[in-house]
């Protein structure tokens, strides 16, 4: 499980105006029963994360959600060596994360800015996972435009022609990795030097396809 800057908010998802955000009441397990509850922190919010991640494969058994896989974007810039945030460092004012992660071999995203916190939402996204895993013991599969989203392809997209894989990207590629990769890509299919046309145009496509999904 690694965190990743910038947020890469899903199109498929409405964001929460900042003035409907919520506070937020995940509290530290060590402390839910005392009448004075601290807040969860960003550790805790992470290790619960992790957990639940892990919570829907038997033990034993192939990864259900790769927990290697699983991607957490948000506004966080500084993250360490390890691809988690540093815990003593001020949050930025922008609380939203989306989490991009495989489950059975199908990309799902589960974004969440319900709170004015990080910490708030990643607790929440595990709160979340918790939530659809018992309702996937009983067989009822998760639904397309709720917190989790299934990101299908365009129809006829295949492995070789999503965005990412035109532009040679990771799906959860950032605004300046996208661009980095265009701008090659644009020396060596540009017609007016002997790059292929339809090649050229694939790259046009694919980039334009990606910096709306990254802009969002």
């Amino acid at each position: 499980m690694k965190f990743q800057h910038p947020l890469q908010w899903p199109t498929a998802k409405a964001r929460t105006p900042e003035t409907k955000r919520k506070p937020g009441r995940f509290s530290s397990e060590s402390e839910k029963r005392h009448c004075s509850r601290r807040p969860v922190t960003l550790y805790e919010a992470c290790q619960r994360l992790s957990s639940e991640v892990q919570s829907w494969t038997k033990v034993g058994h192939q990864w259900r959600i790769d927990p290697e896989k699983v991607f957490i974007t948000s506004a966080i810039s500084d993250i360490k060596n390890d691809g988690m945030p540093y815990s003593n460092r001020r949050m930025p004012d922008d609380p939203a994360i989306a989490i991009y992660f495989h489950l059975d071999a199908e990309l799902m995203a589960l974004a969440i800015n319900s709170f004015a916190s990080i910490e708030q939402n990643i607790a929440a996204a595990a709160a979340t996972l918790e939530a659809y895993r018992k309702l996937d013991r009983y067989g009822v599969s998760l639904a397309q435009g709720d917190l989790i989203i299934r990101l299908r392809l365009p129809e006829k997209a295949t492995a070789s022609n999503t965005w990412w894989s035109v532009l040679g990207v990771p799906i959860n590629a950032g605004s300046e990795q996208i661009k980095s990769a265009y701008r090659k890509l644009v020396k060596t299919h540009h017609p007016d030097t002997g790059g292929d046309r339809a090649a050229w145009d694939r790259v046009q496509s694919a980039y334009k396809q990606a910096m709306q999904t990254v802009s969002q």
